[in-house]
């Protein structure tokens, strides 16, 4: 049994250096040539899983205005779900946190500025382990505050909406699971959030 240490740290040292760093893996590995072949095996694996993540995360924004309305966005018609509405956001990039996604995503594509301690997780959607691509969750958060107007900067349009007329609008399943699910936590109007 190998103990957990930092994958990162494994495929970039050299077979010689790693016990330096990693003595108690040097213990266990022994010496021969088949431990080191196994332990070579085992650190280029780890780093396999590393390059390729098992499911994507992306971040997504739940805006409320004074009204109690919620901010949408319209997909620009030459991407993927091109037409369809969603919670505004993005990817998170590797060696980003979701929040820090959630920031820069909100600012790229809204041309707004948010404090990530203004910001709260919500609710989650994810595709599950039946797609034959890599399964997306996405991370609903709740924005408090934002300086700025939000006016959509990379294509598409923006909309405020009533959170039935919210439900109304084509979605992607993603975004239809991640409504249904925050309309049963938000109350109307006397939980709006307020523009700063």
């Amino acid at each position: 049994v190998i103990p957990e240490f930092p994958l990162r740290f494994g495929p970039k040292l050299g077979f010689r250096d790693w016990h330096r760093h990693y003595p108690l893996i040097g213990r266990v590995a022994g010496t021969g040539a088949s431990n080191r072949h196994r332990l070579k095996k085992l650190l280029r694996d780890a780093a396999e899983v590393e390059r390729n993540p098992t499911w994507l995360c992306v971040v997504a924004g739940l805006l409320i205005d004074p009204q109690g309305r919620w901010l949408m966005h319209r997909r620009p018609v030459d991407k993927a779900h091109g037409g369809l509405w969603e919670f505004p956001g993005g990817k998170v990039e590797p060696g980003e946190t979701p929040e820090a996604a959630l920031v820069r995503e909100l600012g790229e594509e809204l041309d707004i500025s948010i404090d990530p301690r203004t910001i709260e997780p919500l609710v989650f959607a994810s595709e599950g382990p039946d797609t034959i691509r890599r399964p997306i969750t996405i991370l609903l958060y709740r924005v408090g505050i934002w300086e700025g107007a939000p006016r959509a900067v990379e294509g598409g349009a923006i909309g405020w909406n009533a959170p039935g007329a919210a439900a109304e609008l084509e979605k992607s399943p993603l975004d239809i699971a991640l409504l249904v699910k925050a309309r049963a936590l938000i109350h109307p109007v006397s939980d709006a959030t307020r523009q700063g």
